[in-house]
């Protein structure tokens, strides 16, 4: 019978931290919102300035960038820091689709499409940084 109980304390104790991040300050998420984006900015002009000369590995970075930002954005719980993190997130998917559809059909590459989802996540990563000033 104790050792019942243990079980049931230790799988509240484990359903409990993970609830604990609903607390996340402001500042705390920021700090690390602000990694993610400085992350995947760098990753974004790294794939970019190889997108003629080697597409193929381009792509794949971009696809990491997306991904790894992604999963800095899911580790935020302060509500008012994860709307805007979404809206970057989502920006930055946007922008990885419109990249691999150019890539996949080269002849068909819409540049206003592109345009649009670059300005897309260069005014997220604005938003983000007037939030977290």
């Amino acid at each position: 019978m104790q050792l019942r109980l243990i079980a049931v304390l230790a799988i509240g104790a484990v359903l409990l931290t993970g609830c604990a991040g609903s607390s996340q300050t402001k500042a705390a998420a920021c700090t690390s919102l602000l990694a993610s984006t400085d992350r995947v900015t760098t990753d974004l002009n790294s794939s970019l300035t190889s997108l003629t000369s080697d597409p193929a590995a381009s792509m794949k970075t971009l696809t990491g960038a997306s991904a790894t930002f992604h999963t800095g954005v899911s580790k935020i719980s302060n509500s008012e820091v994860r709307a805007v993190a979404d809206k970057a997130d989502s920006a930055v998917k946007a922008l990885a689709t419109e990249i691999n559809a150019a890539l996949d059909e080269p002849a068909s590459a819409d540049s206003a499409k592109l345009t649009s989802a670059s300005n897309a996540v260069s005014s997220a990563f604005v938003t983000v940084r007037d939030l977290c000033k």
